[in-house]
């Protein structure tokens, strides 16, 4: 749909510009979008499709980390998949297709998967097996809170094109953690790198007030079963069935999400 835009006053006490098409719709000037800018307002096929490029990115980003994970590191593999993202998404600020959009959200996808999948492993290798219920609550729960974060960042940014520079602000303040935690011993005891995993464990005894003296002790992987390689695909299987207990929370989680972020949505 393509018409000429015209200024009209807005009507009550403000003289604020709006855009009026056709007279079928008006656009609050005072903001801009990517449906207005781009004309995609009754492009809804267009639209939906953007949110469809993402996850199709995101399986992507899966699927490489299936491989990734193991050979180069979990911890790699997320600082890589970070810096991914906050690369693409910095790259919003100088957007001014669709294409170029449909572009970003596909990369966005391959860098925030296969980062939080990395990570999500990464972390919980280190948490004991009593407490990974916990943990998955947590970052389920953590996960959901980004969305009203994002909400009130777009409240107070007018122009979507900033909204990218200050998601990339956000995002650089997570990434910290990343550069300063080390790997999980369990994986470098799976890739042969014993003493180093040694050396992790006593820099965490250390920070504990603990004094931890393994010269003398051979360090093995132990989660109930006699293999002692800590893949990605093996230690997912373990934790399975730790999933399927939190899938109810997972619900209540998608529930409210749905309840105050549903509904229809005007860019």
């Amino acid at each position: 749909m393509s018409a000429d835009l015209t200024i009209v006053p807005l009507p009550g006490p403000t003289t604020a510009p709006i855009l009026e098409k056709d007279t079928d719709y008006v656009f609050d000037t005072s903001r801009t979008t990517l449906v207005i800018d781009y004309d995609l307002y009754c492009e809804k096929s267009k639209l939906a499709l953007l949110s469809s490029y993402y996850f199709l990115g995101g399986t992507i980003g899966l699927f490489i980390g299936l491989y990734i994970f193991d050979v180069i590191g979990r911890r790699t593999s997320c600082i890589a998949g970070s810096l991914l993202n906050l690369i693409v998404t910095f790259f919003g600020l100088f957007c001014d297709s669709y294409p170029f959009m449909v572009a970003i959200r596909i990369l966005q996808g391959v860098g925030q998967f296969s980062s939080y999948a990395s990570c999500y492993i990464w972390v919980l290798e280190f948490v004991p097996a009593k407490y990974r219920n916990y943990y998955n609550s947590w970052s389920m729960l953590i996960w959901a809170m980004g969305y009203p974060g994002l909400v009130l960042i777009s409240y107070f940014i007018t122009n979507w094109h900033y909204i990218h520079v200050a998601a990339c602000g956000v995002f650089i303040l997570n990434y910290v953690p990343l550069f300063l935690l080390p790997n999980s011993p369990r994986y470098l005891l799976s890739v042969g790198k014993a003493d180093e995993a040694k050396s992790v464990l006593q820099k965490y005894a250390k920070v504990a007030g603990k004094k931890l003296d393994l010269t003398d002790v051979t360090l093995t992987v132990n989660d109930g079963d006699e293999s002692e390689k800590a893949t990605y695909l093996s230690f997912t299987e373990k934790v399975r069935s730790q999933s399927h207990k939190i899938s109810k929370n997972s619900f209540i989680f998608l529930t409210i999400r749905s309840r105050v972020f549903g509904g229809k949505r005007h860019s």
